[in-house]
């Protein structure tokens, strides 16, 4: 790990996505709720806050830090689903790596889900859309 000792704590943000790329017919049934394994948003969106809460688990490197706040939410694309994660803290170091755990961990549990539904399913774009706090601010 770093050592991150001598950093100030100040309001850090992040925010990330990632997509689940459908066909028609598989976007259809997550519209209209009739994915057998029941509803694609509430499910993916508790699994994202959970992976997110839990990044320092699986990732070396991670520092234990405070989530004052994280949502992830899904929103239905044309060719998919997309999946945003977002979080704050007051802390010494970034949110990046919890924002994209969050983002796969809704994206794995979307897959679980509409895997029976569909063989050709990937999943992408996943990427760091926003950070801001520290010393240094990103916007994608």
């Amino acid at each position: 790990m770093i050592d991150i000792s001598h950093k100030k704590s100040t309001l850090r943000y992040a925010r990330a996505s990632g997509k689940i790329f459908l066909d028609k017919e598989t976007i259809s049934r997550v519209k209209n709720k009739t994915v057998p394994k029941g509803d694609i948003a509430a499910v993916t969106r508790v699994a994202g806050i959970m992976a997110g809460k839990r990044t320092p688990e699986w990732m070396v490197f991670s520092h234990t830090l405070p989530l004052d706040w994280i949502e992830v939410s899904m929103s239905i694309e044309e060719n998919g689903l997309k999946f945003t994660a977002e979080a704050r803290t007051v802390w010494k170091t970034g949110l990046e790596m919890e924002v994209m755990t969050a983002v796969h961990g809704a994206l794995l549990n979307a897959y679980d889900m509409l895997k029976p539904l569909q063989e050709n399913i990937t999943m992408g774009d996943i990427k760091l859309e926003e950070k801001s706090g520290g010393k240094s601010d990103f916007k994608g």
